[in-house]
């Protein structure tokens, strides 16, 4: 099993048998911390190790100290303590602290292995529960969306400087993508954290009630108001608000929303005056909205209030090598909140999946595995498994390619040509979307330096 662990041990001939055992032996990544002092920096600048191996007495800081601090910080590491076979007092109360689990020096080959095995399991299945809590309270960190350091780099990487600012936020991509995640993980890592997120599905309102849902409604405004709403906005006051799929909403609904972006303030149905609001936008769509635009669908003042920042979430199809990372946090998500038995994945389940082509993307993905789960009656999932996958394995898979990028147009939709400054903002939206999110490839593209091409794009 690939992991990375933390030995803490302060005897050096202790230090190298036991990093032979766990590097040439079992096969783990091995950090090293000579005194109790380094475990703490060490495990705030490495998020990637799993399992601390903790010796009690080291200078400076003992262990009980170290885990004491650990609790304090709110560290969840799990904690195996290395002891002496005449200190096992001090290794039951080492467990009262929190460890998980004491071995004795020099430690069994087997015995070890398995601690370490079930530390790591915990580990996962812990972090995994504290995930689901996060996601039912709304708040995620980018850390949490799965291959946010692969596939979603660029992404991420654009959503981190959308984070650190209150400028619109547009995201786009395929549905099933995992837009909202997006979204809420952009709210979780803002100074808006503590505050409100709503989330606000465009499409799945009736358009007479559009104006209501987002602005609010007085009492006997109109038949069936029988009390006062406060509508979508003045929920998500001082918060975010997330517009998904954004590119259906109704165009008469689209000139009071411009109103409240430009204005910060939002007018009920049938109040007498407007209410001021502080609301941080956020939309989504799987549409083409410039094309919309032209098509005269969608209002161009509000696309461009809307689209400043733009976030292409890309499909799945795009992103093979999450697409067994997604599986396995799928796998433990199912063990997690189902209560299913612990399962892996077979080689050629795998490689079924790889080639899938995904046209749900992740959210099929998620579906497939969890039925697979339920119906699997081994501890490894495999190929029969995945009844929905093996009927359609035979199928040519479409090319992958990147989207094609937008053509310019340099006429509004009322046949005028548009202004210098909004022909260079969409250039600017253009080459953005075109490098994948990556400013510095953008504004390469556009040979321009990279603080002027964020500056555009901030720029109102």
């Amino acid at each position: 099993m690939n992991a990375t662990i933390l030995l803490a041990e302060d005897n050096e001939m202790q230090r190298v048998m036991m990093r032979q055992l766990l590097e040439k032996k079992l096969g783990y990544s091995v950090v090293m911390a000579e005194r109790g002092s380094d475990v703490l920096p060490a495990l705030r600048a490495d998020s990637s190790i799993g399992v601390v191996l903790l010796d009690l007495n080291m200078p400076d800081m003992n262990g009980f100290e170290v885990m004491e601090q650990m609790r304090s910080e709110k560290i969840a590491t799990p904690v195996i303590i290395l002891t002496a076979s005449s200190e096992i007092e001090k290794a039951i109360r080492g467990m009262r602290l929190g460890a998980l689990d004491f071995i004795t020096k020099p430690p069994d080959r087997e015995r070890l292995k398995t601690s370490i095995n079930n530390a790591l399991r915990i580990g996962t299945l812990t972090d995994e529960v504290a995930k689901l809590r996060r996601e039912k309270s709304g708040i995620l960190h980018f850390d949490d969306l799965i291959g946010h350091d692969t596939g979603l780099k660029d992404a991420v990487h654009m959503a981190r400087k959308a984070a650190s600012c209150t400028i619109p936020v547009c995201i786009t991509g395929e549905t099933g993508v995992g837009k909202e995640l997006m979204a809420r993980a952009i709210h979780g890592q803002s100074e808006r954290s503590d505050k409100p997120f709503i989330a606000v599905n465009c499409g799945a309102i009736p358009e007479n009630l559009v104006e209501s849902t987002l602005f609010g409604h007085v009492k006997g405004a109109f038949t069936g108001a029988v009390s006062d709403a406060l509508g979508k906005f003045r929920e998500a006051n001082g918060g975010t608000l997330f517009l998904d799929e954004i590119g259906d909403l109704p165009l008469p609904a689209q000139v009071k929303l411009l109103r409240a972006l430009q204005q910060q303030e939002v007018e009920p149905v049938g109040a007498a005056r407007a209410i001021n609001v502080d609301v941080r936008i956020i939309s989504a769509t799987n549409r083409d909205l410039a094309a919309d635009v032209r098509a005269g669908r969608f209002r161009e003042d509000v696309y461009f209030r809307l689209n400043v920042l733009p976030v292409h979430v890309p499909p799945l199809r795009a992103r093979r090598d999450d697409i067994v990372v997604l599986t396995r946090h799928c796998i433990t998500q199912a063990i997690t909140s189902e209560r299913l038995p612990e399962r892996s994945l077979s080689p050629e389940a795998r490689t079924l999946l790889e080639n899938y082509y995904w046209p749900g993307n992740v959210r099929e993905l998620l579906n497939v595995v969890r039925r697979a789960m339920v119906l699997s009656e081994s501890n490894m999932l495999l190929p029969s498994d995945f009844p929905s996958l093996t009927e359609t394995r035979s199928s040519p898979l479409p090319p992958i390619s990147a989207p094609r990028p937008m053509a310019l147009d340099l006429l509004d939709a009322s046949g005028n040509i548009k202004p210098l400054e909004i022909v260079e903002r969409e250039t600017l939206r253009h080459a953005l979307v075109h490098c994948a999110g990556n400013i510095t490839k953008a504004a390469a593209s556009l040979r321009i330096a990279k603080s002027t091409f964020y500056k555009k794009m901030v720029e109102e």
